[in-house]
Formats: structure tokens, sequence, C-alpha cells
């Protein structure tokens, strides 16, 4: 069976979530991802990954050609926009296609936190991606014939059937060494490594582990950023290196004493879980995250928790961990294990394939 993963941007970070199901799913079915691209490149972190076939709809194509290009037995739509959700339930209504709609966002949320863009959406209703269209997608994803969700948030939400953003288990070596060569081109020698991977949106609260290491004021920390600048402000302390492709991450944790996942407690940060914190699980990581979605849950005795936005909590949880190798390798042990047993790729996939039977034969297929 054929089954097109369809995302509205393929220049985007969405595509992330659509290559993370499109592996789960080649286990099994011919899969390909396709959609269009606002931008002029695919999304860095994916450029040079083969593991699942991308397919481009150029920017001239119209709807009717974007129907046509659909040729699976199944539309897995990634996200309620337009291009994907929107796209799929045409093609389910016309064509009679079984759908998927995949939540991993409450994309509501990103219009709720920021009045100023919600304003200028409000009247931007030529934008397929509006205020208006989001909201009515969001309803409308009943329509489809099952759902997958990343949270337990979402599930309360739009229901489905949570689908974590699982990963190769064999792709993250468990407690490898780091590249000696590449902490020395970073400035790290002799430093112990608080690592962020990700874009450090507000939301993510890098600005909070900013301001924890501001008060620590610790001359043997280094954080280190794998993501865009963001405009972060600058530290002698810190080390931004920008968007890396997916493949090197292993090599980027492999630096990391201690991961951090400082997400705020507001409407976006309630509605995610950052699919970082299953790559440093993976690579036998401690991790730092806030009380906010379902982290307390995936690192239960396994992860140091504190409270969002609390800069002196944060403070104390990087000193305590920077201070205590012994605990830092015990956290890493166990965050591995749970990894392995309930986020891997091996566990997952059974369940995602129950998802797509449970769909087909919904439709009657």
């Amino acid at each position: 069976m054929k089954i097109n993963v369809v995302c509205h941007d393929l220049s985007n970070n969405c595509l992330g979530r659509a290559h993370v199901l499109a592996r789960l799913l080649a286990r099994s079915h011919d899969v390909e991802i396709l959609g269009r691209m606002r931008g002029d490149h695919l999304w860095e972190p994916m450029r040079s990954d083969s593991a699942v076939p991308i397919r481009v709809l150029g920017h001239g194509v119209d709807l009717r050609r974007a129907l046509a290009a659909l040729d699976g037995d199944l539309v897995y739509a990634v996200k309620p926009k337009a291009g994907s959700l929107g796209l799929g339930l045409l093609a389910k209504a016309l064509r009679g296609i079984p759908l998927i709609a995949d939540i991993d966002d409450w994309e509501m949320a990103f219009f709720l936190e920021n009045p100023r863009w919600l304003l200028r959406n409000a009247v931007e209703v030529w934008n397929p991606n509006n205020l208006y269209t989001t909201w009515a997608l969001e309803r409308m994803s009943r329509r489809a014939d099952a759902i997958t969700v990343s949270t337990t948030f979402l599930q309360r939400r739009f229901g489905g059937t949570i689908i974590p953003h699982a990963r190769s288990a064999g792709m993250f070596p468990h407690a490898a060494g780091g590249d000696a060569r590449l902490r020395s081109d970073l400035g790290l020698a002799g430093k112990n490594v608080l690592l962020f991977l990700g874009s450090p949106r507000p939301h993510k609260g890098v600005g909070d582990v900013i301001a924890a290491l501001d008060a620590l004021a610790d001359p043997s920390l280094a954080f280190l950023v794998v993501g865009p600048d963001e405009q972060l402000p600058e530290r002698p302390y810190l080390r931004v290196i920008g968007p890396q492709p997916f493949s090197t991450l292993p090599r980027f944790l492999a630096l990391a004493d201690v991961v951090v996942l400082a997400q705020r407690q507001n409407r976006i940060g309630t509605a995610q879980l950052p699919a970082k914190v299953f790559d440093a699980m993976a690579m036998a990581r401690p991790v730092i995250a806030t009380r906010v979605s379902d982290l307390p849950e995936v690192l239960e005795g396994c992860g140091v928790i504190v409270e969002p936005n609390s800069i002196v909590e944060l403070a104390q949880a990087i000193a305590r961990l920077m201070a205590n190798p012994e605990e830092r390798a015990r956290l890493g042990s166990r965050a591995r294990q749970r990894f392995v047993e309930q986020f891997s790729e091996d566990v997952v996939a059974p369940r995602l394939a129950s998802v797509i039977d449970e769909a087909m034969a919904l439709a009657g297929r």
C-alpha cells in the first residue's frame, strides 16, 4: 500500500514531524512525503536525508494538480493546514481516499499567544493559513478517518492516538564519547556543556536558561545551542552554531553533559512536546526539563523536573547535575532504557500500524 504523507511547507520544521511518521510507516508500506515549499530549499536538517522520498509540488501547482499528485491509497496530513489537511479532506470528499490527520501543535495557540500576529492574520483573508482557516481546519480534523497526536493535551482536545516523535535506537549510540576535535573547534575544551537543540523561540525558554547561567556565573560552564540564532543575547559562555543535518545530531549530543528543555508554561508550550527530549534520551544524556506538557511523565525517574519560569530552580538543577557526574550517568542510563522500551521506532511503529489498519477499515478499504 502506498501512503502520501502530506506536509504544507517542506521548507518548515513541520517536515520533521512528517519525517518521523514516514519513517515509521516505511517499515511496511510504500511511503512518500510531498507538499509545497514556501522557501527555496527543504528544511535544513532534512536536506541531506534520504531515508524517505520527498516530492516537491512546484510553486505554480494549482489545487486540481495538487489533488492529482496524490497517488497513494491513503493520505496522512501533517498539521491542520490548508496545504495538508485541507488537501486531504478534498481528496477524501472527491476521490474517496482514506485520510488520517496528524496534530502535533495547537495551531490556534500561536495566534492566542501573539495578539499582534492574531490581528495581522485576522485581516489577511487571502493567506491560506490565516486565523479563520486554522480555526476551521482544527474543527474539521474530526472528519478524518483517524487522528494521531503527539501529546495528552492534544489528545484531550482533538481525540485520536498518541504517536510520539519516535527515533531509531540504532542512530543514537548509547553513551558515545564526544568528538575531541569538534569540542575544540567549538571552543568547548575543558567545559561542562549544557545543550539545547532546536529553534530557540520564546516558549522554548532559552532566555530562562541564559538567565540561570548568568546567575550561576560559573566559568566552567558552556551553553551550546544547535539551532538558529533567533537574536539571542551575547554571552561569553554561549555558542550558537545554527541548524545542523538531522543525521549529525549524535555528534553534538555526545558533547553534552546535560540537555536542557526549559519549556515555558503557556498555550504553545503546554500543547507541544519537544522531539529533542527523545534525542537526548536515546543518547543516554541526562535532561533537565520544566513541568510542562508531558515532559514530567516522559522523564519520570530518569530526568530532573523543575517548575516552569523559575530561574532559581533551573540554576540549582544545572549546578547540581554539573557537580555530580555519577547522577548524570545514572539518569542518562535510565533515560536510554525508557526510550528503548517506550519511544523507539521499534515500539511505536506497531502502534501506528494499528491506526492505519483502523482507518482503512473505517473507510471500507
